[in-house]
């Protein structure tokens, strides 16, 4: 079974670090306070180029590099990646950046030795003192079929 704890404490923990904020600022993000999930998650930054959403990868924790098959730091994609497995995280992020809101996503994917991946991911949006969304966390649990 996929672990459904994970996207939920992330979850609790967004809420509570935004406070009444409609979301929290990448400032107020403490990966100490969640140490045990952080090698489970992402963080993406985000930049609007043309009226359209490009996430460059910023932090990709130790277990999920297992996962992806490949070090993801630095690369930017939009909704159309041709290299990473599970785009419904990008697509639902896309939808995500216009309206902030977190999302919990579930699919599966092919990994590099073409085991089928099973996940449930937690997609949360931070962003700058005006409210625009410029990073995401991803927090992700998954099983391999």
């Amino acid at each position: 079974m996929i672990e459904h704890r994970l996207p939920a404490r992330l979850s609790d923990y967004w809420e509570r670090i935004r406070h009444r904020s409609p979301i929290p600022s990448m400032d107020w993000l403490n990966p100490q306070e969640i140490a045990d999930l952080w090698q489970n998650c992402l963080r993406v930054a985000v930049e609007v180029q043309g009226g359209k959403p490009i996430y460059t990868y910023e932090y990709v924790g130790d277990n999920l590099e297992s996962i992806f098959g490949n070090d993801l730091v630095g690369k930017k994609v939009n909704s159309k990646p041709s290299f990473l497995p599970a785009t419904k995280m990008i697509e639902k992020m896309d939808k995500s950046v216009k309206n902030p809101f977190p999302i919990t996503v579930e699919g599966q994917f092919l990994d590099e030795r073409s085991k089928m991946v099973n996940y449930r991911a937690c997609l949360l949006p931070f962003g700058s003192s005006r409210q625009n969304v410029t990073h995401f966390v991803t927090g992700l649990s998954w099983k391999i079929l």
